[in-house]
């Protein structure tokens, strides 16, 4: 059954919420009804989207879409424009593209101003973060609401002037810190806390239910105490649902259905996670190329910190309704028209990657948007050159002989000393696992082994013929590395000093939330607390870290915010001097 966004068959009053009125009220009763602007209007916002590639498939799909409804997207991600390009070279273009979205999508009237689909990109959100705007705003509407004002005002606050440098190049795009709106639709995929610990992120679930009851899922007349009337006037007359998408066991490890339902949610759906289907853009159409889609899961660093339980890695969706509203969707039926209603129904990463192709009988990239899985595994790759890579490194064993040094490049980038065949023959181990002479370990406490001397010759070049051989990630630093009061090898090593730093905690720079009590227990998550530091820790569990302590590379001008990443770059950094004092020789580096 195909399932819609919600939409109740009402005409629902909305107000533009990108509209900038100096004295914005809602429209009193004794006015003509016809004076009042009724249009079908479904929200949509996407929290934590780290590259901006969902809400970019998200929007094509919205804008591509022949319903009479309207859409209204924001999107946000954590970090900051600056940070995001630092990060990924292909946020300049994403972002345009995302921008471009609205504005490709004509109404039937023709106008502009009219397009089917309304964006607005947001840097800088935390999702449980409440901006201050939001909080005053949701205080006045909730205020409004318990006292039975009849006050037009204070249900919606004036909004601030864009700025000329917060227009984007549509004008049904507003990119800024303008004051924001609740979603009908609000969607978190893949949060994370970059770290492996249950508990605390079962708080960080508690406090993230907690702020999308309270600010950004739409309010609904039950749980804001209005009535019929009021529901209309606000543009409350979709049903609001709160997505949500783990690795599968994540949600039992972080007992995500218990503590949606102790902040006021019950599941409503529950199934594979299936992103918006790829479309075809008014560009595509015009060149002949096949459906775009750009989301991938970006994983930090290597994956490693969130690795999996289960043999094959797999993600599903949670969606959540508030108490009470749960007749609103039908039961066990999808929210989303791309969702699928059971598991079966769900193609595995293969057929779903490889449908963006029109010939699915090989692995050739024929099409933009296209990708390659790996004929032995369940990965997926979007260039040729990576899936030879990945299939020489993890599979060279089943390659015929042709194959395995076929397409090695002749010049390395990293003009690093390689391992000579005659020296790589100590390497401990057969041809099915050739053991790091290094000794170095993996998760499972093991030495790191690999499939062919190849791969064990890029592993040697990449961690071990570097001027920092004791580069670690964050799940493998030990603890009083991280603990406050001791000291900070890797921060020590980076200031070339013989005093010892110490790693302490970022300056706080919120205040304490009045759901906090000092020396009691936190209201939302019942974490206990015994002094004024701990709650300020506690709140600063969920914020992103400061990108005051900046890491610059000693050779060149680029900046890091992590001192891992940064020693990862200086060891291959291209203005370094090969004759630096620091540079190990090829003896001492490969360790024979």
């Amino acid at each position: 059954m195909t399932a819609s966004f919600g939409e109740t068959g009402d005409d629902v009053v909305t107000v533009d919420p990108f509209a900038q009125p100096q004295n914005a009220t809602y429209q009193s009763e004794n006015e003509s009804h016809d004076q009042v602007k009724k249009e079908k209007r479904v929200s949509f916002l996407t929290l934590g989207d780290g590259d901006f590639t969902y809400s970019l498939d998200l929007a094509r799909y919205l804008a591509s879409t022949k319903d009479d409804l309207k859409y209204v997207l924001t999107a946000t991600g954590v970090d900051t424009r600056e940070e995001l390009i630092s990060k990924y070279k292909d946020t300049p273009f994403v972002l345009k593209q995302l921008a471009n979205a609205a504005s490709a999508s004509p109404s039937d009237s023709g106008s502009e101003k009219d397009n089917k689909l309304t964006v607005d990109i947001r840097h800088g959100i935390n999702a449980i973060a409440m901006p201050k705007i939001l909080v005053e705003r949701n205080d006045k509407v909730k205020h409004h609401h318990d006292n039975g004002s009849d006050n037009n005002n204070t249900s919606n606050s004036p909004i601030p002037p864009k700025s000329p440098e917060s227009q984007s190049p549509s004008s049904n795009t507003t990119i800024g810190p303008l004051a924001m709106k609740s979603a009908d639709h609000v969607m978190f995929h893949h949060p994370h806390l970059a770290t492996e610990d249950a508990v605390l992120h079962r708080k960080f679930l508690c406090h993230l239910f907690h702020t999308v009851n309270r600010i950004w899922l739409t309010p609904s007349a039950k749980s804001s105490g209005s009535t019929g009337d009021d529901e209309e006037k606000m543009g409350h007359g979709n049903p609001c649902f709160f997505h949500l998408t783990l690795v599968k066991g994540q949600a039992e490890r972080w007992k995500c259905v218990e503590t949606a339902q102790n902040q006021g949610f019950d599941l409503v759906w529950r199934g594979p996670f299936v992103p918006p289907p790829p479309s075809i853009s008014l560009d595509a159409e015009n060149t002949g190329e096949g459906p775009l889609t750009t989301y991938q899961l970006r994983r930090h660093q290597t994956g490693k910190s969130f690795a999996s339980r289960r043999p094959e890695w797999q993600s599903e969706s949670l969606v959540f309704a508030r108490q009470g509203m749960k007749k609103m969707s039908q039961k066990g039926a999808p929210i989303l028209p791309w969702d699928v209603s059971k598991p079966s129904d769900m193609p595995n990463a293969v057929e779903l990657n490889l449908a963006c192709s029109s010939d699915k009988s090989n692995n050739k990239k024929l099409q933009k948007g296209s990708l390659l899985a790996c004929p032995h595994c369940e990965k997926v790759f979007r260039e040729e050159r990576s899936l030879k890579s990945h299939l020489k490194a993890k599979h060279t064993a089943l390659l015929p002989p042709e194959e395995r040094n076929h397409g090695k490049c002749k010049k390395k980038k990293r003009k690093l000393a390689v391992v000579s065949s005659e020296s790589s023959s100590t390497a401990m181990g057969t041809a099915d696992a050739w053991q790091c002479p290094h000794q170095c370990r993996g998760m499972d406490g093991e030495v790191r082994t690999f499939c062919s001397q190849e791969a064990l010759q890029s592993h040697i070049v990449a961690k071990h013929a570097g001027i920092h051989q004791s580069i670690s990630p964050d799940w493998k630093q030990p603890a009083e590395a991280q603990s406050e009061g001791k000291q900070d090898p890797l921060r020590n090593q980076h200031e070339g000093t013989d005093n010892p730093s110490v790693a302490t905690e970022p300056e706080v720079s919120i205040k304490v939330s009045k759901e906090i009590e000092i020396h009691g227990h936190c209201k939302v998550c019942g974490w206990r607390f015994e002094t004024k530091a701990q709650a300020l820790k506690h709140i600063d569990d969920f914020t992103p870290p400061s990108t005051a302590l900046s890491f610059p590379c000693r050779f060149c001008d680029k900046v890091f915010r992590e001192n891992r990443a940064q020693l990862q770059h200086e060891n291959f950094c291209v203005h370094r001097n090969p004759k630096h004092k620091d540079v190990v020789t090829k003896t001492a580096t490969l360790g024979y």
